[in-house]
């Protein structure tokens, strides 16, 4: 799995407002799992109780999301063309999990490929944590732990804390645990890893949600989106993903976080109840491209107890559609959870619901906040240009490795002009990191140093991506009209 960081596309997403209605949809399920006082492996009864018994991430989701109604992506043919259309849909039975107790010792693990794209520790691994192909290769359990090649995924499930603990390329040593990447997700949460970040999976997306188990195919319907791996991606991501792992530009190959829907037409009749229960769900909650691998493979758990998957290759890649998928900025989940909040104040005549009402109206409000800055920004390089007083120095970017020197914007349109070594590209605003705006931003004052307002900018996107001490510094040398003024625009999540 070849990892490549990307850029940063969109800060504003549904996560704000599914977490300001988390009370309001309330979750009965959580207070009925089975207390367990030992590591659970992911074949037992007991894993299939517990994991039924919980909401993994919120029912709007994106894995959760019922995308059976969305337009058909104008580009489906070409897209499937590049991904062996005649290829059977293949099934990895080799994604096993455990599940842990609330008190589970956590440990530390070595970090040593992307420690800076990981959560911290330390983490709770039991001794006997599967590894991916484990059971499947018939190895002992702590000699594979230490042994083997390939992706060597490791899923961890604390289902009392609402917590999955993914691992990437992981090993036992004799000085202990070590992995390429650690990813942590909060399942009560819509909160996606950082833009430009990868997981365990080269898309940044967790793996367990879109891992088939024995519980989901006994249910009759797989009821959330599955992961599915193609050979070759396109050097982009689509919501939502947060990472590429590609050097591809041709826009007829899949995306990071692409999704795939089974035809509405496809006929399931004359499959056995659990091919059935896949597909069914592929026709209403598709498949998302979580990784790069072989063509139209989709992960089940290695538990024997699921039956006839050689069924599934009847199923061809032409049998599927590549769909327009909801972004975070069409918010069809906005409305639909507005007019519910609405509706649940109506009839419970309840403070509580009306607040939370209010809150969301304001964020919807202030969703253009990042635009509004971007065109502050794009507007005064623009002038700057045209003035030739624009910098001519070269500054370095995050987005590439060398350096590069602004040419101009186009305010109107959202791109900046960027040059390097006599070529100028123009970069849409939307696929500049907020750290590279915010470096941006700065540059200017070498031909403005007394403009507050570009420093109020840099504070700004500096805010928005986190780091706040430094937003402070940049605030400090604004004044205190100026970040009132970008305070105010500012939407945390």
């Amino acid at each position: 799995m070849h990892k490549t960081k990307w850029l940063w596309i969109n800060m504003l997403s549904v996560i704000w407002v599914a977490t300001a209605l988390s009370d309001a949809w309330g979750s009965s399920k959580q207070s009925k799992v089975p207390m367990i006082t030992e590591p659970v492996m992911f074949n037992t009864k007991q894993a299939d109780a517990i994991v039924s018994a919980i909401q993994v991430f919120p029912k709007d989701n994106p894995w959760n999301e019922d995308i059976s109604e969305r337009p058909v992506n104008p580009n489906s043919d070409a897209i499937l063309a590049t991904i062996e259309p005649h290829q059977s849909l293949g099934c990895n039975q080799d994604m096993g999990y455990i599940i842990v107790p609330p008190d589970q010792k956590k440990i530390d693990v070595k970090l040593v490929s992307y420690p800076n794209e990981s959560d911290p520790g330390p983490y709770p691994v039991p001794d006997n944590i599967p590894i991916e192909n484990w059971p499947v290769n018939r190895q002992n359990l702590d000699t594979f732990q230490r042994e083997g090649n390939g992706d060597r995924h490791a899923l961890v499930l604390d289902p009392y804390a609402m917590k999955l603990y993914e691992f990437f390329i992981m090993f036992k040593r004799d000085h202990g645990w070590e992995a390429a990447c650690a990813a942590v997700f909060d399942l009560k949460s819509n909160t996606m890893r950082p833009n430009g970040w990868t997981s365990a999976d080269a898309a940044g997306l967790p793996i367990f949600p879109g891992t088939v188990l024995y519980s989901d195919v006994e249910s009759g319907i797989v009821s959330h989106a599955v992961r599915v791996t193609v050979r070759k991606t396109r050097k982009a991501y689509i919501y939502p993903a947060t990472h590429w792992a590609s050097s591809v530009n041709d826009p007829n190959y899949a995306r990071m976080g692409e999704r795939f829907r089974l035809r509405k037409d496809f006929n399931t009749s004359g499959f056995s109840k659990h091919p059935k229960a896949i597909l069914e769900g592929m026709k209403t909650y598709g498949l998302l491209v979580a990784d790069n691998g072989a063509n139209w493979r989709i992960s089940t758990a290695p538990d024997d107890r699921i039956q006839n998957l050689h069924e599934l290759r009847r199923v061809k890649g032409s049998d599927f559609e590549v769909i327009v998928p909801t972004g975070p900025n069409e918010r069809p989940q906005v409305e639909e959870m507005l007019k519910a909040a609405a509706q649940k104040a109506q009839a419970a005549k309840s403070a509580e619901l009306r607040k939370q009402m209010q809150t969301l109206q304001s964020r919807k409000a202030k969703e253009t906040s990042v635009a509004e800055v971007d065109q502050i920004l794009l507007s005064k390089i623009a002038l700057l240009a045209k003035n030739n007083k624009l910098p001519t120095t070269p500054l370095r970017l995050k987005l590439s490795r060398s350096q590069l020197f602004l040419k101009g914007a186009d305010a109107k349109n959202n791109k900046i002009a960027l040059g390097a070594k006599g070529v100028v590209k123009d970069l849409a605003m939307a696929n500049v990191p907020l750290t590279d705006r915010a470096t941006i931003a700065a540059f200017l004052n070498v031909s403005e140093p007394d403009n507050k307002g570009l420093y109020g900018v840099t504070a700004f996107y500096l805010e928005c991506a986190g780091r706040t001490a430094d937003a402070l510094k940049y605030y400090e040398k604004a004044g205190g009209a100026v970040k009132n003024k970008f305070s105010k625009l500012f939407v945390s999540k």
